[in-house]
């Protein structure tokens, strides 16, 4: 026998609304349990089924016990008494156990068992029966399906007892029926005896007396023993069906021509049986539709699901894209300050350089001012080296004219001549320097003024330039403020999603929890077994 350990001596007291029940295969073990069941057990449902129905055996139950079980139950017969069962943590609970077989035609394929809470005298009297029988002690009583019985000779008394004072109804009906059985044997008696001293009864003779007596008896006992056999077999039909109807099975149907109290008994247990089979049908389809509706939420909350990790996948690579381009537009940022702070620093060395050039054109204008004053110096230079050189040749002429005299004067003359000569050519070099030099000035002044010109333009491209540059720092400036909105709309929207994450966690765990009910509602459904 197993023995099924630790235990304590902390009771698990049952409601008086518990009903708990149970059912297994032919080898003993679970198929269905109910709710009531599960929570007494303190076993979870998935540890039940399929596990063998000993599991919740206490070892203070004796093996005689479990043994007059099997023996009542592979008779056919119904088992009803008091067990002690051990929780899962070691605690116990008493049960008033109702074990039957389940029948399918004439086969037997499981059994089922129904339980309720036992009064205390009934669970003070089985436990001191059975810490008796633990202890070897047979207490003068045994077991009998699953009622505490006497033993030997007190088993005999109680025969005699129950002869002499019937316990149900049917053995008070036969008794009943015996002793109208003697008196009218002994109205017989005293019919024959009053004959002795009638006149008219004397007429009639002894053996119609006797013969009319023995055939009433019989009449009578014959009646009542077919009473008593049609009423036992009508209430066993009925108990049998009842047991059934408990044990799920709704295949059998229920006889009633009988227009009686039994009749009436085993048509309202026919409308029991008929209304029970529209239940298990009605839970059945119930349950299928409630299956499809459970495997089509589960589906799409599976499809939602996959679809929200896609969508969280894809919001992770936007969002790093964005912190990307976020990344690049605070770079252009960065750089668009600094060219327009370069920008600045061009227009303003270009706006200086402007300066310089101008400077330089009026520097130029002034050499050039300065070289016209030189060349009207030197052409009056020019002009007074040839008037002395026209006043040199008078004056060799008039030397020429004096003679020896005039030969010392002569020379002079010549020299002047001389000077005057190379005072012209070199007035006629610097003409041409300052001439040359007038021209180069003049072209430098054209290429300032072209500088200026373009000085002019750079300064115009710098200035659009430096509008350009501010124009993209605002842009980059409403880029970077968009992007932070997107950002934050892309947060909002991941939170989002991993709300909707969490909904569809909870939506498939729900999911889960249906399809568990579902399957145990159709264990349950499997327990009515209809035609």
């Amino acid at each position: 026998m197993r023995i099924n350990l630790p235990v304590t001596d902390q009771e698990f007291r049952l409601e008086e609304t518990d009903y708990l029940i149970s059912r297994t295969d032919l080898a003993g073990r679970i198929v269905y349990a109910n709710h009531a069941f599960v929570r007494a057990s303190g076993y979870a449902l998935e540890e039940l089924l399929g596990a063998p129905h000993n599991l919740v055996r206490h070892p203070d139950m004796p093996a005689g016990a479990f043994a007059d079980l099997w023996r009542t139950l592979k008779s056919g017969q119904t088992w009803l008494g008091v067990v002690k069962n051990r929780r899962k943590n070691g605690d116990f609970y008493w049960v008033l156990a109702n074990a039957s077989p389940i029948f399918r035609g004439a086969e037997v394929v499981g059994y089922s068992s129904v339980r309720t809470r036992p009064s205390p005298a009934q669970i003070d009297a089985a436990a001191w029966y059975y810490a008796q029988w633990n202890q070897g002690r047979q207490a003068g009583a045994t077991v009998a399906r699953g009622r505490v019985v006497p033993a030997g000779w007190r088993r005999l008394l109680q025969t005699l007892a129950h002869g002499l004072m019937p316990r149900t109804a049917l053995q008070r009906m036969l008794q009943a029926s015996v002793l109208g059985v003697l008196a009218l044997g002994g109205m017989g008696g005293a019919l024959y005896a009053a004959r002795l001293n009638a006149d008219w009864l004397a007429r009639i003779e002894p053996g119609w007396i006797a013969g009319l007596t023995m055939a009433g008896t019989l009449g009578l006992a014959g009646y009542a023993g077919m009473a008593f056999w049609r009423l036992r077999r009508s209430l066993q039909q009925s108990m049998q069906s009842a047991y059934q109807l408990a044990a799920g099975n709704l295949t059998s149907r229920l006889e009633f021509d009988d227009d009686d109290e039994l009749g009436r008994l085993r048509f309202a247990l026919e409308v029991t049986r008929c209304s029970m089979i529209s239940v298990a049908r009605d839970m059945g389809r119930t349950l299928g539709g409630t299956q499809q509706a459970g495997e089509v939420i589960g589906a799409g909350g599976r499809e939602l699901l996959q679809r929200t990790q896609l969508h969280d996948a894809m919001l992770d690579q936007t969002e790093a894209r964005i912190k990307a381009l976020d990344s690049v537009v605070r770079d252009n940022a960065d750089h668009v300050d600094m060219v327009g702070h370069r920008t600045s620093e061009c227009s303003a060395l270009a706006q200086q350089a402007g300066h310089t050039v101008a400077e330089v054109e009026q520097t130029i204008s002034g050499i050039a001012a300065e070289s016209d004053r030189m060349a009207t110096i030197v052409s009056m230079i020019d002009g007074i080296a040839f008037q002395t050189n026209i006043l040199a040749l008078n004056a060799a002429v008039e030397a020429a004219r004096a003679g020896e005299s005039g030969r010392g004067f002569s020379i002079v003359a010549a020299e002047v001549r001389t000077l005057a000569q190379k005072s012209a050519h070199a007035a006629a070099e610097i003409k041409t320097l300052i001439e040359h030099s007038v021209g180069r000035m003049d072209g430098g002044v054209q290429q300032v003024r072209q500088a200026q010109a373009m000085m002019q333009q750079v300064l115009e491209s710098v200035a659009s330039v430096d509008s350009a540059v501010a124009s993209i720092a605002a842009a980059s400036t409403a880029q970077h403020a968009g992007i932070t909105a997107v950002s934050v709309a892309m947060q909002e929207i991941e939170q989002g999603t991993q709300q909707n994450r969490d909904l569809v966690g909870e939506l498939g765990h729900a999911s889960e929890l249906l399809d568990q009910h579902i399957q145990r509602l159709r264990i349950a459904q499997a327990v009515f077994q209809t035609p």
